[in-house]
């Protein structure tokens, strides 16, 4: 990514060419003023030579004069070596001699107007204008913590300026002495490898540097910039689900290039039944395990692994040994920078270019994350049913969060760089959750990158967090239609509640109207049986218990009109003055 410089016209006086012409000249201007009498001199006799006439200086004057000036021509461009040498110590952060040396050069070349690209990258961009970024002379880049740069070999630069020196380079005369100067640096380089026996390093046509100070050398450009932070992407997913409904999800994933790989404890689960771990199935039985930091205990164990890594770690295990401590104290001994820098993690995402298959087109590494948990998504989804991913008729229960989500996150991280670390006890019982994790009673592998083929690992991704939010309908008609579904559903449930309440009422009112049907006929029964009990006694208990029932409004609910005639009547019976009692009418029951 390229963000060009915003510069108006500059003054003439503001251009560093400018002031590279003044400074020469006025050091020439000094030189000549300093070492005037020997120019004067030397001037004086050419004259008198070219002219036949004669002079007071002599030829042994004028060589003098000549030796004297060029002296000091040579001592004046030492010291003046010297000092270029002295201040570029302090123009950048340098800390080796390799350093210091090319610092020296860039200025020299600077000074003479040859200099390459001085080019800012700061969080993933280059501050700079196109003409520094095609400059293929050597350089300086200044990369933040933040950023990588990847070098690449181009052929000889041309240049294509319009001064009177870029014309001069654009010559024939120019190009064959370059090329004869260079052919002749060579061989004096080849010839002093073979006397000094040095080894000769091979230039990479690519290169990855940064963060820091990186000199750029001759005919190398920046091609491509990778940003290390923490990178989110974000996307509206227009998914179909199996009975055709089309619904739209957004979806959100963070990775990053500049992160250490996420380091895994993984164990033999013994609970698994079938077999032995030393068999070649033994890879099925290798689990996860997640502790609880905060009371050092094993939370879970969980079978988040793939076959394939499955596979590959118990190789390991079967062919080493535990020789190796806890990563989590190898970190803690360790100075760690803002930002992970992998040369070889920046180079597989920067140049491993996927292909899209819908539009047959490159995608970038910051866009294939996106795109490979949508596709993951879509493919989980279809397998299911609309009314299935949110089962509206089981309160709580969301399938697309509860079942898909966990999923989502689980392949996501898999496809990513990803560690892993082998423990067992030393006892050799299996670990279970609610165990304690002592590190005294376990036994650690050494840590390990996981290297089979995946999309996202393969080109030195790691991923931070993958999920994703509400989805809805794509059309809202759908929603409205669902919706009046749900409420007719709803409807019938609450018509049969309402039945069973009405049904279950009923049945306290029966059996309430049996206990008050009860306690008039054991009163009545009394009455009839005769029980040597005085006539006006029972006469008024009866009397007070049939008052009882009629003046309570509860016992005239649930008594029938039969039932307090029958009670009116008896009440006649029993009062004074009274006939005779009152009799069932035949065929039917007065009293239940």
């Amino acid at each position: 990514m390229l963000k060009k410089k915003l510069f108006s016209r500059e003054k003439y006086y503001r251009k560093a060419s400018f002031w590279r012409v003044v400074i020469l000249f006025i050091l020439f201007l000094v030189f000549l003023g300093s070492f005037w009498g020997e120019v004067k001199s030397i001037n004086d006799f050419i004259s008198a030579v070219r002219n036949g006439t004669d002079t007071e200086i002599t030829s042994t004057d004028f060589i003098f004069a000549g030796v004297k000036l060029i002296y000091n021509f040579i001592v004046a461009s030492v010291l003046f070596f010297v000092w270029v040498l002295f201040v570029s110590q302090y123009v950048l952060p340098v800390q080796s001699n390799e350093e210091r040396r090319l610092v020296f050069l860039r200025m020299l070349r600077y000074m003479i107007g040859l200099h390459g690209p001085a080019v800012f990258i700061e969080k993933g961009v280059a501050i700079a204008d196109e003409t520094e970024m095609d400059n293929t002379r050597p350089g300086v880049a200044f990369v933040d913590l933040s950023s990588a740069i990847a070098l690449e070999s181009q052929w000889e630069h041309v240049d294509k300026g319009k001064s009177l020196f870029s014309r001069f380079r654009r010559s024939h005369f120019y190009r064959i002495t370059e090329r004869v100067l260079r052919l002749f640096g060579r061989a004096v380089g080849l010839i002093s490898r073979r006397i000094l026996k040095m080894k000769v390093v091979p230039k990479p046509l690519v290169r990855i540097a940064g963060p820091g100070i990186v000199f750029t050398e001759k005919n190398e450009k920046i091609r491509e910039i990778a940003d290390l932070r923490r990178q989110a992407r974000g996307a509206d997913v227009h998914l179909t689900t199996r009975d055709g409904f089309d619904i739209q999800v957004p979806v959100n994933v963070v990775f990053s290039l500049g992160d250490l790989p996420e380091i895994l404890y993984v164990t033999y689960d013994w609970d698994v039944s079938g077999g032995t771990w030393q068999d070649t199935a033994g890879h099925s039985r290798l689990r996860v395990v997640q502790k609880n930091e905060a009371c050092n205990r094993i939370e879970r164990i969980s079978d988040d692994l793939d076959e394939a890594d499955q596979l590959e770690i118990h190789q390991y295990v079967q062919s080493h040994g535990p020789q190796g401590g806890d990563h989590e104290d190898e970190i803690r001994g360790q100075d760690n920078h803002p930002y992970y820098f992998s040369e070889d993690r920046i180079f597989a995402a920067l140049y491993s270019k996927a292909l899209d298959a819908d539009n047959s087109t490159t995608l970038n590494w910051t866009e294939l994350p996106i795109h490979l948990v949508t596709e993951q998504l879509r493919n989980l989804v279809s397998d299911q049913d609309y009314n299935t991913l949110i089962q509206v008729n089981v309160p709580g229960q969301f399938p697309l969060y509860d079942r898909i989500l966990p999923e989502i996150r689980r392949f996501m991280r898999n496809q990513g760089v990803l560690a892993y670390q082998f423990v067992t006890r030393k006892d050799g019982k299996p670990m279970k959750p609610g165990d304690s994790w002592i590190r005294r009673e376990l036994d650690f592998y050494p840590s390990q990158n996981l290297r089979n083929s995946k999309v996202l690992r393969n080109r030195g991704i790691r991923i931070i967090q993958a999920g994703f939010g509400e989805f809805s309908p794509k059309h809202p008609g759908v929603r409205e239609q669902l919706f009046d579904h749900w409420r007719l559903g709803w409807d019938e449930q609450a018509k049969e509640l309402t039945t069973q309440a009405e049904m279950e009422a009923a049945t306290i009112v029966a059996r309430a109207r049996r206990t008050a049907y009860r306690e008039i006929i054991s009163n009545l029964e009394m009455a009839y049986t005769g029980v040597s009990v005085p006539k006006d006694a029972l006469a008024l208990r009866l009397f007070q218990t049939i008052e009882q029932a009629m003046i309570d409004p509860k016992t005239q609910a649930l008594l029938p009109k039969e039932g307090l005639a029958l009670l009116l009547e008896l009440r006649k019976y029993f009062q004074p003055g009274t006939g005779t009692p009152p009799r069932p009418t035949p065929g039917r029951r007065s009293v239940p």
